[in-house]
């Protein structure tokens, strides 16, 4: 087989050249070789994943170079390997994720519903619990990105709103797309993150 030269074939496919430069002497990076390879990602992941927005597109690109340029360091990258093709699948994997973060998590709204009252709702939600400590409960397990309880809590909440009435684990489930054992270990992470904060 005939060797090339990288630089011949650079423009070909920089990101190819560009990470095994990174890979191969990741502290000697500079900030040219590291703005190349972010670029190159940035233009990989719009091509590739065009629902993300272009604030996605960056944060992912850069924490992706981030996360590799760390393993690199590490000794957990084969610079004979094939650095470019790890390099992208750690930004796809990072960007399915991300693409999946925003289904699954929607958008907090961390008021009580006012129209049978704070207090009566949240106590209807938990016992002894007050609007005030529903929210907070809600804010600790959205920051730990635990969808599901932000996702069954506000559902409760929404259905106390409008019904007066909280509905069973199973029709939770069946209107959220959760199994009734689901909705219900969600609700004890819930009370867990309640008497937590307490």
């Amino acid at each position: 087989m005939i060797a090339r030269d990288p630089s011949a074939t650079a423009g070909f496919n920089p990101l190819y050249f560009a990470a095994a430069r990174f890979v191969a002497a990741p502290d000697a990076l500079s900030s040219a070789d590291y703005t190349e390879l972010r670029d190159a990602l940035r233009r990989y992941l719009a091509s590739r994943f065009p629902t993300l927005t272009p604030d996605d597109v960056d944060d992912v690109s850069a924490e992706t170079v981030e996360r590799v340029l760390a393993a690199a360091r590490r000794g957990r990258v084969d610079p004979k390997g094939n650095p470019a093709g790890y390099l992208l699948r750690a930004a796809h994997n990072a960007a399915v994720q991300r693409l999946r973060r925003s289904r699954e998590t929607p958008t907090p709204n961390w008021q009580v519903p006012d129209a049978v009252g704070d207090d009566e709702v949240a106590s209807a939600l938990l016992r002894r619990a007050d609007a005030t400590a529903v929210r907070r409960a809600l804010a600790a397990a959205y920051r730990a990105e635990d969808t599901t309880v932000v996702r069954v809590v506000t559902y409760l909440l929404d259905e106390l709103e409008e019904t007066g009435v909280l509905p069973s684990n199973r029709r939770a489930g069946a209107d959220l797309g959760l199994s009734h054992t689901g909705v219900a270990k969600a609700r004890e992470r819930f009370r867990a993150f309640v008497e937590r904060l307490g």
